[in-house]
């Protein structure tokens, strides 16, 4: 068992913690969140980017730096982790990230819905592989459109929108989940959602 805290990255041996070396991080880095997929390699997120560990190395690498502390990381069904770009500067420029980790330590980065303002979103996917992004509205792409390989302007045109219109109570914050069932639960300004 791994645990990224204020404190470091730690290791769970036996009944006490021991500390994972983190050479490439500087004592000021914030952790904010650990996955690690079914091959076995480590993605780590902090407040200056991403960093992985490949499956049998000793060190963390970054791959994406960072100007802004960034949303959370979900992992898809297919083991790729998705995270959104936060835009920085006069022109901003927003988009969903798809990073996947190949043989070694190589990671290719695959802009995608790089039209949509992402500000808030947290991609989550849910049983069936569909990806859900939750900001001031509740966005959907099916399965079978990222199974698809489109671009990123045929993606932003499959976009399925949730809204007042749609039922919704209120402005979406971050909080949100997908159940053992598969029901999608979403908290906004004004109650509690759950799509079945």
């Amino acid at each position: 068992m791994y645990v990224a805290s204020t404190g470091g990255l730690a290791r769970l041996e036996g009944d006490h913690w021991v500390r994972v070396n983190l050479d490439t991080v500087d004592a000021n880095t914030a952790l904010l969140q650990l996955l690690s997929d079914r091959a076995g390699t480590f993605w780590l997120l902090t407040d200056k980017g991403i960093l992985t560990r490949a499956p049998g190395a000793t060190q963390f690498v970054p791959v994406r730096k960072a100007d802004q502390p960034q949303p959370l990381m979900s992992l898809a069904p297919d083991d790729s982790v998705w995270v959104a770009a936060l835009g920085v500067g006069a022109a901003p420029r927003y988009g969903i990230d798809r990073l996947t980790a190949h043989a070694g330590s190589q990671i290719n980065i695959q802009r995608l819905l790089s039209a949509v303002d992402t500000r808030g979103n947290i991609p989550v996917f849910d049983h069936e592989g569909n990806l859900w992004l939750f900001a001031n509205t509740i966005s959907l792409i099916s399965a079978s459109a990222l199974a698809a390989h489109l671009s990123a302007a045929q993606l932003a045109q499959r976009l399925q929108t949730f809204d007042g219109s749609n039922g919704l109570s209120g402005l979406v914050n971050e909080a949100s989940l997908v159940d053992r069932e598969g029901n999608v639960w979403v908290a906004t300004s004004a109650g509690l959602d759950r799509r079945s």
